[in-house]
């Protein structure tokens, strides 16, 4: 990924911020985020899944299961991804996301936040026990198939390539899998694109020039 193009090294030092969904760097405001993706004792996860999930689910963990009794769906789905991505290779400390927040500190540029942790947390925080059901079982399904390995790879080569197209294309197929899926990616995109754009256009209409660092998904109007 590195180094990026010199468009958008140039592009950000112009602008005079940088917007991002949120301030990843912010350990305080990450901890006030945490009880949100959780359960606390005595609830578990294993109460919040079907008996079938449940099984698939130690299928695939063994006996680190148990380690995972304390998340909600959502980060269950998130921690077994990022597994995936660590075993090709990808590594967080890299996510351009922070690049550009470590970036702008060091540059002393202003940081906004389009969002914030808290309000991410709760969007995923927020799933109900069937849809966080059906997260946890498609996400399952596709690491068993090697669809997942294959779907994020696709998606990476067309970030590389700059082909909104085929990212398009690939979130769509996502979405449109079954009708869980399509309400859990109007959630996590559609809904929330509302309040990003608004927060960016009244920066525009301020006149400030900011360099705008959203995921990928967020821009190609799948």
């Amino acid at each position: 990924f590195y180094p990026l193009s010199a468009a958008v090294e140039a592009a950000y030092r112009q602008a005079d911020l940088l917007a991002v969904e949120a301030d990843i760097t912010d350990l305080s405001a990450s901890e006030k985020a945490m009880p949100l993706l959780t359960y606390a004792a005595p609830d578990t996860l294993e109460k919040h899944l079907q008996k079938q999930t449940w099984r698939d689910l130690k299928s695939v963990t063994g006996r680190g299961v148990t380690q995972l009794q304390t998340l909600r769906p959502a980060m269950l789905v998130t921690a077994l991804t990022m597994k995936m991505f660590s075993e090709q290779g990808y590594d967080p400390r890299y996510g351009v996301d922070l690049y550009f927040i470590n970036k702008a500190k060091g540059d002393q540029k202003k940081l906004v936040e389009l969002e914030s942790m808290e309000f991410q947390a709760r969007v995923l925080g927020s799933l109900s026990d069937g849809d966080g059901d059906a997260m946890v079982e498609e996400t399952l399904q596709e690491l068993r198939s090697g669809e997942l390995r294959r779907e994020t790879e696709e998606m990476i080569d067309a970030w590389k390539s700059s082909n909104a197209q085929v990212l398009a294309s690939v979130l769509q197929d996502a979405a449109n899998k079954d009708a869980g899926s399509k309400r859990i990616m109007k959630l996590l995109l559609e809904d929330r694109n509302v309040g990003m754009a608004l927060k960016i256009t009244t920066m525009m209409e301020a006149g400030s020039k900011a360099f705008v660092v959203v995921g990928a998904g967020h821009l190609v109007g799948a």
